[in-house]
């Protein structure tokens, strides 16, 4: 049986347009696979902004602390210099647990978690024939332990911002307050970890890494 032209072209015109049926179908397919993943991508690049919103707000802060630390230490050195002409204004001889507890005291005020390292005793030292001692110690400051994990990213994120910003605000508080007006401050750090992906917070629970602020403190008593 011979098939006409006419036919042959039927079935031709039959066959593409179950053909581009076919792969209209897979496209439109792959277009909805494609929505929560262009949702997702978007989301994050919306946290990636914030974050990096919030880190440079960060180092203008410690910016800000770093020069006012610079002007205190300037502060303590020129009445190092003129000791004699201030001694009633020169803090006199405390104790090392007296400075600890106003520590512990400051950061409980922004609801942190400070650990105080003594450099051993009060050294004594000597400037231009007037005694005085001084006391070290090394300040860690970070968040309190968890109570419970964190089950969505923008609670944890947000978790993390609050921590970083009260630690700056403890530190900044440390440096204006009269207590350690004689104290002489270096190396200050605010060390904010990298924040964790979905899978990773279910997988940390409570033990997530948080913002740790560092500083050294040498008081100075007459």
């Amino acid at each position: 049986m011979k098939i006409s032209k006419i036919t042959l072209i039927i079935l031709g015109v039959v066959i593409l347009a179950v053909g581009f049926g076919v792969l209209y179908m897979m496209y439109n397919k792959q277009l909805q696979q494609q929505e929560p993943l262009k949702s997702k991508i978007a989301a994050n690049q919306a946290r990636l902004a914030q974050l990096v919103t919030e880190q440079e707000k960060w180092k203008t802060q410690l910016a800000a602390l770093q020069e006012q630390i610079a002007q205190k230490n300037q502060e303590v050195a020129a009445a190092k210099s003129s000791l004699s002409l201030a001694k009633a204004e020169w803090p006199n001889a405390a104790e090392s647990i007296e400075y600890e507890e106003k520590l512990f005291a400051l950061a409980d005020g922004w609801d942190l978690v400070v650990n105080v390292v003594t450099a051993g005793d009060a050294a004594a030292s000597n400037f231009n024939g007037i005694n005085f001692s001084t006391h070290t110690f090394t300040v860690t400051v970070t968040g309190q332990p968890l109570a419970a994990g964190f089950d969505e990213e923008a609670k944890y994120h947000e978790y993390i911002y609050k921590v970083a910003g009260d630690i700056l605000n403890f530190l900044d508080e440390l440096v204006q307050n009269e207590f350690f007006a004689s104290a002489k401050m270096d190396v200050v750090s605010l060390t904010v970890p990298s924040l964790l992906t979905k899978e990773e917070l279910v997988s940390a629970g409570i033990d997530i890494e948080q913002p740790v602020g560092t500083l050294n403190v040498t008081v100075y008593t007459y």
